[in-house]
C-alpha cells in the first residue's frame, strides 16, 4: 500500500494548470489498496489533503487519513457486490471528528474513542477537522473478518458501538497503528504478516474487555468459558516443554477445578488434552522441518516439546500427520 501526500501549497504547485487535488485519485487509491468506495470533499479546499496512505500487513491494512475540512467516503451496496469483502473496519480518530453511518444509524466519535464497522453492509464515513486551520487525522484499519471472529466470536454484535480508549489495551492498539504506518514499509513479507497478527491481537484485547460491550455478551457463561480457554491457552503455550503439563496443572494456574476447566472446553470441538497434544505435535513438526535443527535427533526435539516416551510420540505424530517423524523430516 502506498500513499498520497501533500499540502495546499505543494499540491497546487505540482498540479498542471493550477488544477486542484482530485477526489477521484483518492477513490482510485482506496480501490487498489483498501476497498471500493466513493469519495468526496464536502467542505474545504480539495487540494489540502495532508496525508492519505497506509501499509499492508497480511490480513490487516492500516490507513491514515489526514486533511482539512470535511471529507466523506461511501461504501455502497454495489461496491460490496463488486469486491465481496466481508471484513471489519476499525476507525480511530486522533484529531477532529469521525462520523459513521450504517443501517440508518449515525455515530459521531472523537479522539479517545474507536468504532468497529462491517464492510459487508453499506456504510458512510465522514471525517471533519475542528476548524479551517487544523487537520483531522483518522486511522482506518481493515481486518480479516474470519481472523477477528476467531479471537472475538461476538465481534459482529459489537459493530457500530463507540468504545473508549481509556485503558492500556486501547492505547497499545492505537500506538501499533501509528507504528505500522511509520515502519511497516521496512518489514519483510513474513515480518509484515506476523506484525499483522499482533495488530489483530491488539484489537481483540481492546475490544473483548470493553465495559461498553458487556451488555452485548449473548451468554455470560459462555463468555466466562471463553476467558478460561484464553487463559489456559496462554499457560499451555508457555509450558509445552514441561512433561508434567496436564489438566490438573492448567486448572491450578487458572484457579479453578479440573471439572470446571473441562466444562470450558466442552463447548468446543476439542478436549483440553487434545489441545495440548496437537499443539506439541505441531511444534515438533515445525522443528523437524527446520534446516537449522538438522543436527538434533528426532527424540531430542520431541523431548523439547514435552514428549518423554519416543514410541508414544511416533504413534501420535503419524496419527496426526500420516507419516512418521523421521520420514517427515527426510521428506522436508
Amino acid at each position: 500500500m502506498g500513499d498520497l501526500t501533500g499540502n495546499a501549497e505543494s499540491t497546487k504547485s505540482t498540479a498542471r494548470g493550477g488544477r486542484r487535488f482530485e477526489a477521484s485519485k483518492v477513490k482510485s487509491f482506496l480501490a487498489s489498496d483498501f476497498f471500493t468506495a466513493d469519495y468526496e470533499v464536502v467542505a474545504g479546499d480539495a487540494s489540502e489533503l495532508a496525508y492519505l496512505g497506509g501499509v499492508h500487513l497480511g490480513a490487516v491494512d492500516v490507513l491514515r487519513h489526514e486533511a482539512v475540512g470535511v471529507h466523506r467516503g461511501h461504501r455502497r451496496l454495489q461496491h460490496y457486490r463488486q469486491d465481496h469483502i466481508d471484513d471489519f473496519l476499525i476507525s480511530v480518530p486522533v484529531r477532529g471528528r469521525t462520523t459513521v453511518m450504517q443501517a440508518k444509524s449515525s455515530i459521531a466519535i472523537e479522539a479517545g474513542t474507536f468504532i468497529i464497522s462491517a464492510t459487508a453492509k453499506p456504510i458512510t464515513f465522514t471525517s471533519e477537522s475542528a476548524n479551517s486551520h487544523s487537520t483531522f487525522q483518522t486511522y482506518h484499519v481493515k481486518v480479516s473478518g474470519s481472523m477477528l471472529r476467531v479471537r472475538v466470536p461476538q465481534i459482529d454484535l459489537y459493530c457500530h458501538h463507540p468504545i473508549k480508549i481509556d485503558n492500556g489495551a486501547g492505547e497499545i492498539m492505537t500506538a501499533m497503528f501509528a507504528l505500522a504506518i511509520k515502519q511497516g514499509a521496512e518489514l519483510t513479507l513474513t515480518q509484515a504478516r506476523n506484525f499483522g497478527g499482533m495488530v489483530i491481537d491488539a484489537i481483540a484485547n481492546a475490544t473483548r474487555d470493553a465495559p461498553e460491550l458487556v451488555s452485548f455478551h449473548p451468554d455470560s457463561r459462555q463468555t466466562a468459558y471463553a476467558r478460561i480457554r484464553d487463559e489456559a491457552g496462554h499457560f499451555i503455550a508457555c509450558n509445552l516443554s514441561n512433561p508434567a503439563l496436564d489438566p490438573a496443572l492448567v486448572a491450578k494456574h487458572c484457579g479453578i477445578s479440573v471439572r470446571h476447566l473441562h466444562a470450558a472446553y466442552a463447548a468446543t470441538a476439542q478436549t483440553l488434552g487434545s489441545v495440548i497434544k496437537e499443539t506439541r505435535l505441531k511444534g515438533c513438526r515445525m522443528a523437524l522441518q527446520s534446516a537449522e535443527l538438522r543436527e538434533r535427533t528426532v527424540f531430542e526435539i520431541a523431548m523439547r516439546w514435552g514428549f518423554s516416551d519416543p514410541a508414544y510420540f511416533s504413534r501420535a505424530y503419524k496419527a496426526m500427520f500420516g507419516v512418521s517423524p523421521r520420514a517427515d523430516r527426510d521428506r522436508a
